[in-house]
């Protein structure tokens, strides 16, 4: 995700400053407003397409690609847009 959007602080591979996915949600929080709001609403977007998946994986045995959870992500993104998550378009249409 975070190559997708261009955003390098949310690559797992930097968090090496937070010891915790508190500390790293607080260090968001601190993001300019429009870029911030943006942000921690992709990063509930994905939290949100991840749960179903998971729990499909694990009780029904199914396991879809990466790239068509990517895909779903995407989609789920462009209809937030649609719907009013203005703040999404920042990270999206800056790609």
């Amino acid at each position: 995700m975070s190559a997708w959007i261009r955003c390098p602080n949310i690559d797992p591979s930097r968090w090496d400053r937070h010891d915790s996915l508190h500390s790293w949600w607080i260090a968001l929080l601190a993001a300019p407003v429009a870029s911030g709001k943006g942000l921690r609403s992709l990063i509930i977007l994905v939290l949100w397409e991840i749960w179903p998946e998971r729990n499909h994986r694990i009780y029904r045995h199914k396991e879809p690609s990466a790239n068509r959870i990517v895909n779903c992500i995407k989609d789920q993104t462009a209809v937030w847009i649609t719907v009013g998550a203005k703040h999404l378009q920042y990270f999206v249409y800056a790609t």
